[in-house]
């Protein structure tokens, strides 16, 4: 026989367990999806890209298709483009300020 009460705490502890696991893939894709544009903004290659940056070609390609990323990563990248770090995870303006704090650039 099935205990209703385990059930109920296995997808509780499922959903509690996925719900870091679904940010983590939204903020990859998100970051994807910026570092993309950013590199066509910038008429800059995946090699020169990750010349400046100091990894290899394999590394952009594995960002580029939403693998993960350090926030240092991203810090760096947000130098090399040219952009507020919030751009390359889509924060909204709400958040930027703690971008800014963690980025050094608090006003």
């Amino acid at each position: 026989m099935i205990d209703e009460t385990s059930l109920t705490s296995n997808r509780e502890l499922s959903n509690e367990l996925s719900a870091p696991l679904l940010r983590r893939v939204t903020i990859n894709q998100q970051w994807a999806d910026a570092l993309a544009r950013n590199l066509k903004k910038n008429r800059m290659t995946r090699a020169q890209f990750a010349t400046l940056m100091g990894v290899s070609e394999a590394c952009v390609y594995k960002w580029l298709a939403g693998g993960s990323v350090t926030l240092d990563s991203m810090a760096r990248a947000a130098e090399v483009l040219k952009v507020h770090p919030s751009r390359l995870v889509g924060a909204s303006a709400a958040n930027r300020s703690a971008i800014d704090t963690w980025h050094g650039r608090a006003a």
